[in-house]
Protein backbone atom coordinates (compact mmCIF):
# COMPACT_ATOMS: atom_id res chain seq x y z
CA UNK A 1 0.00 0.00 0.00
CA UNK A 2 1.15 3.73 -0.90
CA UNK A 3 2.56 5.67 2.55
CA UNK A 4 0.32 8.34 1.63
CA UNK A 5 -2.95 6.07 1.63
CA UNK A 6 -1.89 4.31 4.94
CA UNK A 7 -0.77 7.08 7.18
CA UNK A 8 -2.43 7.42 10.48
CA UNK A 9 -3.38 11.36 9.32
CA UNK A 10 -5.02 10.15 5.69
CA UNK A 11 -6.64 7.16 7.00
CA UNK A 12 -8.30 9.68 9.77
CA UNK A 13 -9.24 12.21 7.12
CA UNK A 14 -10.12 9.78 4.74
CA UNK A 15 -13.22 8.55 8.10
CA UNK A 16 -13.52 12.49 8.91
CA UNK A 17 -15.14 12.78 5.11
CA UNK A 18 -16.94 9.70 5.21
CA UNK A 19 -19.22 10.78 8.56
CA UNK A 20 -20.02 14.31 6.15
CA UNK A 21 -20.59 11.71 3.03
CA UNK A 22 -24.23 11.78 3.21
CA UNK A 23 -24.22 15.64 4.02
CA UNK A 24 -22.54 16.30 1.10
CA UNK A 25 -24.72 14.49 -1.85
CA UNK A 26 -27.58 15.82 0.20
CA UNK A 27 -26.00 19.80 -0.17
CA UNK A 28 -28.18 21.04 -2.48
CA UNK A 29 -25.81 23.45 -4.06
CA UNK A 30 -21.89 23.95 -4.48
CA UNK A 31 -21.66 26.70 -2.21
CA UNK A 32 -23.31 24.02 0.64
CA UNK A 33 -20.19 21.26 -0.38
CA UNK A 34 -18.01 23.99 -0.08
CA UNK A 35 -19.12 25.08 3.17
CA UNK A 36 -18.64 21.34 4.10
CA UNK A 37 -14.98 20.91 2.71
CA UNK A 38 -14.07 24.06 4.75
CA UNK A 39 -15.48 22.25 7.76
CA UNK A 40 -13.44 19.39 7.20
CA UNK A 41 -10.48 20.94 7.16
CA UNK A 42 -10.86 23.27 9.95
CA UNK A 43 -11.79 19.55 11.93
CA UNK A 44 -8.32 18.26 10.99
CA UNK A 45 -6.45 21.25 11.67
CA UNK A 46 -8.33 21.66 14.75
CA UNK A 47 -6.53 17.85 15.61
CA UNK A 48 -3.39 19.49 14.83
CA UNK A 49 -3.10 18.09 11.08
CA UNK A 50 -2.02 19.71 8.03
CA UNK A 51 -2.04 19.34 4.54
CA UNK A 52 1.10 18.76 2.67
CA UNK A 53 1.71 18.91 -1.29
CA UNK A 54 4.77 16.99 -3.35
CA UNK A 55 6.90 19.50 -5.01
CA UNK A 56 6.89 18.66 -8.90
CA UNK A 57 10.48 17.86 -11.08
CA UNK A 58 10.48 22.19 -11.43
CA UNK A 59 9.86 23.11 -7.93
CA UNK A 60 12.67 20.38 -6.89
CA UNK A 61 15.32 21.77 -8.90
CA UNK A 62 14.41 25.29 -7.94
CA UNK A 63 14.73 24.73 -4.41
CA UNK A 64 18.40 22.56 -4.99
CA UNK A 65 16.81 19.17 -4.87
CA UNK A 66 17.28 16.32 -7.20
CA UNK A 67 14.73 15.29 -9.22
CA UNK A 68 14.09 11.83 -8.25
CA UNK A 69 13.79 13.21 -4.63
CA UNK A 70 9.90 13.26 -2.67
CA UNK A 71 9.90 16.48 -0.98
CA UNK A 72 6.55 17.80 0.33
CA UNK A 73 5.45 21.50 1.82
CA UNK A 74 3.03 22.86 3.65
CA UNK A 75 0.20 23.52 0.94
CA UNK A 76 -1.53 26.77 0.51
CA UNK A 77 -5.21 27.25 1.73
CA UNK A 78 -6.49 27.24 -2.05
CA UNK A 79 -5.03 23.38 -2.33
CA UNK A 80 -6.03 22.52 0.85
CA UNK A 81 -9.79 23.47 0.12
CA UNK A 82 -9.42 22.13 -3.02
CA UNK A 83 -8.07 18.95 -1.65
CA UNK A 84 -10.69 18.69 0.40
CA UNK A 85 -13.74 19.19 -2.29
CA UNK A 86 -11.72 16.74 -4.43
CA UNK A 87 -11.94 13.82 -1.09
CA UNK A 88 -15.67 14.35 -0.62
CA UNK A 89 -16.13 13.79 -4.23
CA UNK A 90 -13.88 10.91 -4.83
CA UNK A 91 -15.05 9.26 -1.61
CA UNK A 92 -18.74 9.83 -2.48
CA UNK A 93 -18.59 8.76 -6.17
CA UNK A 94 -16.19 5.16 -5.24
CA UNK A 95 -18.86 4.40 -2.70
CA UNK A 96 -21.39 5.24 -5.20
CA UNK A 97 -19.51 2.40 -7.92
CA UNK A 98 -18.85 0.03 -5.35
CA UNK A 99 -22.73 0.45 -3.84
CA UNK A 100 -23.66 0.21 -8.22
CA UNK A 101 -21.15 -2.72 -8.62
CA UNK A 102 -21.89 -4.92 -5.82
CA UNK A 103 -25.62 -4.74 -5.46
CA UNK A 104 -26.74 -4.45 -9.50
Amino acid sequence: MFAFLSGVGNIEFRNLVLTRKAEYLAAPSRDVKGRIANEVVDAVRNRGGRFVKKLNAKQLEEKGYKKDMNVYELADESTVLEKGKRVCIVYCCVYCLIYIFMFT
